[in-house]
């Protein structure tokens, strides 16, 4: 994986652009090796003999307080491992009953599909167990759906999709009435007035559910949550279990602050000026440097209009054969599969985005990320 510092990076820009002591504030946190769990203290033989790795403390951690019939709230760094506490205890219950289902919620189809792949490689290949996994959403055609009612295991689908379909629960009943677990990813998103409204439907979700004779724990997934427990009471209805010990190993990390030199001919409002300090000109001059120095990044924008002015931009800056792609809302269907399948297997160099890819992938293997302006939150910087 390449890499470059704070030094090296104003280096090459003042070889390259106008630099006048910019960097307002940088950080390097040190690596953090990781802590494991035996698998099989967490596991029954059958599945630990397959899983080649010890899963972390935090996910030891999850899948023992489920055992224990509570419901789980994790809220550790993006790209812990969260998802692998929900898909092996689907795992293991599915060994003890192969009737059982699970309704896993995500906030963006785009990463569902994800979770989508991840999931079923480690369910079907890495473990050998025949469950079935679908889907459910727009992007879903009729006949799938039937299908996916009728016989899958795992249901991966969204809150928009569930209020919809929940006025049509007689189709749903053999997932309801064997429903052992229900799933909210980046539960942090679900706040404000769209996180009532998510309440209410889990609310309408639970009844209905348990209707049909289903008795499901929850597991929320978090990595931003400042009050993870109270949010999940909310949320859901229900008291839940803080997992917070996160175990992963982390990489060293450098986190700089850059800000634009202010030009006083450029006028009262600089960053609307091509002379003046323009915090979209910057963050594309240093994306254009990680690109070329072949480190994989991801460039968020505050708009549609500027991710495509930046990926003109920061194609015209980087050297040769470095693949740039732009990413928001208003590109098709197709279109974001193909982004995101290239920022997974590193085909894309670089993308620029909205927040609409914020939450699209797991960006986890990525090597950096450049923010155009601050993002209002400290929640919203860190995810």
């Amino acid at each position: 994986m390449a890499s470059i510092d704070s030094t090296e990076l104003r280096r090459i820009y003042e070889s390259r652009f106008n630099y006048t002591d910019d960097i307002a504030f940088s950080r390097t946190e040190p690596e953090k090796p990781a802590e494991r769990v035996p698998v099989d203290e967490v596991l029954p033989p059958e599945l630990a003999n397959k899983l080649s790795f010890d899963p972390y403390a935090h996910q030891a951690n999850g899948l023992n307080v489920l055992s224990e019939g509570e419901n789980v709230t994790v809220s550790t760094a993006t790209a812990s491992g969260k998802t692998l506490i929900y898909a092996l205890d689907i795992a293991r219950r599915y060994v003890d009953n192969p009737d059982v289902t699970g309704l896993f919620i995500y906030p963006m189809r785009a990463l569902t599909r994800n979770q989508f792949d991840n999931i079923s490689d480690l369910l079907n290949n890495t473990l050998g167990l025949d469950i079935d996994i679908g889907v459910y959403d727009g992007d879903t055609s009729t006949e799938r759906k039937k299908e996916i009612r009728a016989n899958c295991n795992v249901v991966l689908t969204n809150f928009a999709g569930i209020n919809h379909y929940l006025s049509h629960h007689q189709k749903w009943a053999r997932i309801y009435q064997n429903l052992d677990l229900i799933v909210i990813d980046e539960s942090h998103q679900y706040g404000g007035i769209h996180g009532m409204h998510v309440a209410w439907i889990l609310r309408r979700l639970k009844r209905i559910v348990r209707n049909y004779g289903g008795d499901p724990q929850y597991v929320l997934t978090t990595a931003t949550t400042g009050n993870p427990i109270d949010h999940a009471r909310q949320l859901t209805g229900e008291d839940a279990e803080l997992v917070d010990n996160d175990g992963s190993e982390q990489g060293e990390r450098d986190i700089i602050f850059w800000n634009p030199p202010f030009d006083p001919q450029a006028g009262p409002d600089p960053k609307d000026s091509d002379t003046g300090a323009s915090t979209s000109f910057v963050s594309n001059e240093l994306t254009s440097i990680l690109a070329s120095k072949g480190i994989q990044t991801l460039l968020f924008t505050d708009s549609r209009t500027m991710t495509e002015v930046g990926l003109k931009r920061v194609k015209s800056l980087s050297k040769a054969g470095v693949s740039v792609q732009s990413y928001h809302a208003g590109h098709g269907q197709k279109t974001r599969r193909k982004t995101e399948r290239g920022l997974r297997d590193g085909t894309i160099d670089t993308v620029i985005s909205t927040s609409a890819l914020e939450l699209g992938i797991d960006v986890g293997g990525l090597d950096a990320t450049v923010l155009a302006g601050y993002p209002g939150t400290s929640q919203s910087f860190w995810q």
